[in-house]
């Protein structure tokens, strides 16, 4: 017999809620089954975390991108620094290298020439050497040379400062043949500013002197020998010159170191006496002859000496003036050379200009008043100068009326 039981539903409390009240619509014996509602619910929550792990991991990866990136654009530049510090090192490397290069050439170069420098210096300087009277060094011959020049100054101005009535220039004499070179116009004129000019005209006799006095005396192989003697000594050399030329010095140092006594410029007075004469000669009268013609001869003696000296050089030492006889100033006479003749020379070395002149058509008078001193090491090489030549000029002035 089947029993039915009827359900009767309770009366809701007010304000009360049923305790293990069922759902109504979860049937019995569902009680430990997940319901639709958790399940979406956990689904949604899943979806949730996927999503903000989604998230996070697209930061992670923007960040590690920008992270990288940043990496590559530091060592790109990294990279730039080290390849401009490389050139850079390398620059500097090889400029190194160039001023070590550049170095070792001019250590070279200064060791050539100490050398050189003694070797000249075993050459030539050698006047400290005890009992060797022969063999100069550059300064005797330059203190030598400027103390002649000195001394032709003065002589020039204590005689010839005042112009003798009647003391012109002859006619027949070397001096207007010297001066008509310089200055090329008519004679009259020349002679008459000689007359009226004091400082051409102690310009002019210096010159003159000089000229001479390098020519006869330090230009002559053999110095106021007679013609013969002379011209057999240089014929002579010529022609050992042209077999070895070296040879050639040591037989004309070793022949004029036997003429260099304490007597030499005795023994040769009276030529020295005879030039200083005819040098005089071919100038203005002086009211005291005798007296110019005595302390000219001693200058000329003093000349000699030095000369002498120059010969018993194995090197070659040259005193000398600018050739007048040349265009302008192209050429020098060389004093003590075997091979005078026609050089070139700087025409800047004007040491003084004194004086204005009133020739018509003459802009200006250049006169040569001191020699130059040239020491040559090397025949094929421009010497040395060791004394430069004085030259005074005089500009042209107009008259006035």
């Amino acid at each position: 017999m089947k029993l039915w039981t009827a359900i009767i539903p309770k009366r809701k409390s007010k304000g009360k809620k049923p305790d293990n009240q069922s759902s109504p619509l979860i049937p019995d014996g569902s009680e430990g089954r997940p319901n639709e509602t958790e399940t979406l619910l956990n689904g949604v929550t899943r979806d949730m975390d996927l999503k903000s792990a989604n998230d996070e991991l697209v930061q992670k990866t923007s960040r590690l991108n920008a992270e990288l990136s940043l990496h590559s654009l530091n060592d790109e530049i990294r990279t730039t620094q080290y390849q401009k510090l490389e050139q850079k090192a390398t620059s500097l490397k090889q400029q190194l290298d160039a001023e070590r290069l550049e170095k070792r050439i001019l250590e070279s170069r200064i060791v050539e020439i100490i050398q050189e420098s003694e070797k000249i210096k075993t050459q030539f300087v050698v006047a400290n050497r005890p009992g060797d009277v022969d063999l100069k060094d550059d300064r005797y011959y330059i203190e030598g040379t400027s103390q002649i020049v000195s001394e032709i100054r003065q002589w020039t101005v204590k005689y010839f400062r005042n112009q003798v009535p009647g003391s012109n220039i002859s006619e027949s004499s070397t001096m207007k043949e010297w001066l008509g070179r310089i200055i090329p116009t008519e004679w009259g004129l020349v002679q008459g500013e000689l007359v009226r000019n004091r400082k051409l005209r102690i310009a002019a006799i210096r010159g003159f002197v000089i000229m001479n006095i390098c020519e006869w005396i330090f230009g002559r192989l053999y110095p106021l020998a007679i013609a013969e003697i002379g011209n057999s000594f240089a014929l002579m050399y010529d022609k050992l010159c042209g077999v070895n030329r070296e040879r050639a010095t040591r037989w004309r140092v070793e022949y004029f170191k036997t003429l260099n006594t304490d007597d030499v410029v005795e023994r040769e007075e009276a030529s020295i006496r005879m030039f200083s004469g005819y040098v005089l000669q071919n100038l203005p009268a002086t009211s005291a002859t005798k007296s110019a013609h005595t302390s000219l001869t001693k200058i000329c003696g003093r000349a000699y000496q030095l000369a002498i000296d120059i010969r018993c050089e194995e090197g070659d030492v040259d005193v000398g003036t600018m050739n007048e006889g040349m265009s302008g100033m192209n050429g020098m006479n060389l004093g003590s050379r075997e091979d005078q003749g026609s050089r070139e020379v700087d025409q800047g070395r004007v040491l003084e200009q004194s004086g204005d002149h009133s020739i018509e058509g003459i802009d200006r008078i250049t006169i040569v008043c001191e020699p130059m001193v040239l020491r040559r090491v090397d025949m094929n090489e421009k010497g040395v100068m060791l004394r430069e030549v004085g030259i005074s000029v005089f500009e042209y002035q107009e008259r006035v009326e």
